[in-house]
């Protein structure tokens, strides 16, 4: 499993999330996914890796834009307060050493209603440190 790529302290300014979605093109490169105009309803499902428990679905604060990154998502202290209490919840304590969890991308298409998934090999993660 890959390293967290981002991590959150108690207390700290909490730095969004840049994110570059990508298409195929037609001639086999990849271009900006243009979210803002063919997408909506974007939401980000916060998971524990070790569990798989779900700790916070959002919905707010996640911007969508034609150009890279074309998906930001800013965190609010009350997003991280949520996330530490389901932490509790679901082992008793943040972990002395963090705990890691992953993050499940989707936004709606507007033509057909159906949702995307960003799929990279790896899922952005973010670490929840004590």
């Amino acid at each position: 499993m890959s390293r967290p790529q981002y991590h959150y302290a108690s207390g700290q300014e909490l730095p969004a999330i840049q994110i570059n979605w990508a298409q195929r093109d037609t001639d086999g490169g990849t271009s900006a996914l243009a979210l803002s105009t063919s997408y909506s309803s974007p939401t980000v499902v916060v998971k524990l890796r070790d569990t798989g428990d779900t700790l916070l679905t959002k919905s707010a604060d996640i911007t969508l834009a034609d150009t890279y990154p074309n998906l930001v998502i800013s965190w609010t202290a009350a997003d991280m307060t949520s996330i530490r209490a389901a932490i509790v919840t679901a082992l008793g304590a943040v972990s002395d050493n963090g705990d890691v969890c992953s993050l499940t991308i989707t936004a709606r298409r507007t033509a057909d209603s159906l949702d995307a998934v960003f799929s990279p090999k790896d899922l952005p993660t973010i670490e929840i440190l004590p």
